[in-house]
């Protein structure tokens, strides 16, 4: 069954980093604040296989980008190394905004898609079936590879013995049925 990601109360029944993501956001009721963008909690927290230095990312449906940088500078100035730029990398212009909150570096993401056409929706939906499939052990060897240094997408890429741009290939992987990603995972 496909969880309900918009809301964010399955945080409280995984781990503590999980929890301690769920009290950061509520308490700062940044998804009330952004509800206007359609913001989703992204990324390896909400599936889990995250590690010490993995960061909340919150991902925005965003078409006017001078507008949302305003209101993102008004809203979260004030957090400790906020930094904001409007960037353009592999041929999509987005809006990336950082800053920490009780040591936890957050991650506001925009871009002119709705959140479940982005890429990092995406990539965190497949890892999500993925890891349903392989179960523990992949679990563990994943966050064995992004301790080691691996970004997640090229440590699911290594894992699944899957070759080119990891992060091109495991969108292709999207609409295959439980049993192709079965016989990857083998």
């Amino acid at each position: 069954m496909q969880r309900e990601w918009k809301n964010i109360d399955y945080l409280l029944n995984i781990g503590e980093k999980q929890k301690k993501t769920y009290d950061i956001i509520t308490d700062i009721g940044i998804l009330e604040i952004l509800e206007k963008y359609n913001p989703i909690l992204v990324g390896t927290i909400p599936i889990d296989i995250d590690i010490d230095k993995s960061d909340i990312d919150i991902a925005c449906e965003v078409y006017d980008f001078n507008k949302f940088k305003k209101i993102v500078i008004e809203l979260f100035h004030k957090y400790k190394n906020f930094t904001i730029d409007i960037r353009n990398e592999r041929e999509r212009e987005f809006i990336v905004a950082n800053f920490y909150i009780e040591e936890m570096e957050i991650e506001i993401y925009g871009e002119a898609l709705p959140v479940e056409k982005q890429n990092g929706y995406r990539h965190m939906i497949i890892e999500d079936r993925i890891l349903k499939i392989g179960g523990r052990k992949l679990k563990e060897e994943i966050i064995k590879l992004k301790k080691a240094g691996l970004k997640t997408e090229p440590a699911f890429a290594k894992c699944l013995d899957v070759y080119g741009d990891p992060y091109e290939e495991l969108l292709k992987l999207e609409n295959k049925d439980d049993n192709y990603l079965r016989k990857l995972i083998l």
